[in-house]
């Protein structure tokens, strides 16, 4: 279900046909739930990676780790996901929302109302939210349509997240080795 659901969220996001039909009266909403595709459905990640869900479609048995990865039997890596700028909720966990939402989640809760420009978003995050063109492409979106979207949105391609994905590394070395104990000579 996450899959064929995604599938919908991408057209819908992306602005292309979708040739998979909806059940009747359905429609993929603003901030739709990953199981579903309707709006409200309340999903929370805990930091052992488990999923809670409100939806009636919620796959409980989900392998995270194994759903977060992009592969041509299963292409779809919308999973929930933490947004690191906003406050913690009342359980302590950072909050939920689900990887192809994040640009519009974003835009919704983290642009001041005055400005069209986003705030400070960290490198990981761009990471871990970026979508490539084969997973688009084998989700059914032309690769026109998605260089269109990261046109219009200004998000990087493949070349632009791998440099990310390299600096994140670096700093990550550099801050585990500043924050080492001084080894004494005995």
């Amino acid at each position: 279900m996450r899959n064929h659901i995604g599938r919908h969220i991408l057209c819908a996001f992306r602005d292309v046909e979708d040739t998979l039909s909806l059940k009747e009266g359905m429609q993929i909403g603003v901030n739709p739930c990953g199981w579903c595709g309707r709006e409200g459905c309340k999903v929370q990640l805990s930091s052992n990676n488990n999923i809670s869900s409100s939806c009636s479609y919620h796959y409980t048995k989900i392998m995270y780790a194994k759903a977060a990865q992009y592969s041509k039997t299963s292409p779809c890596t919308n999973v929930p996901i933490h947004c690191p700028i906003c406050p913690e909720g009342f359980s302590g966990q950072p909050r939920t929302i689900w990887k192809y939402n994040a640009p519009a989640h974003f835009a919704a809760e983290h642009v001041p109302m005055e400005s069209d420009e986003l705030p400070d978003i960290p490198s990981h995050f761009i990471v871990e939210t970026f979508i490539t063109s084969k997973e688009e492409k084998d989700m059914g979106i032309s690769q026109e349509a998605t260089q269109d979207y990261r046109d219009t949105y200004q998000i990087p391609g493949t070349d632009g997240i791998e440099e990310m994905k390299k600096r994140e590394r670096a700093e990550s070395a550099v801050s585990t080795i500043s924050t080492q104990p001084p080894i004494k000579s005995v």
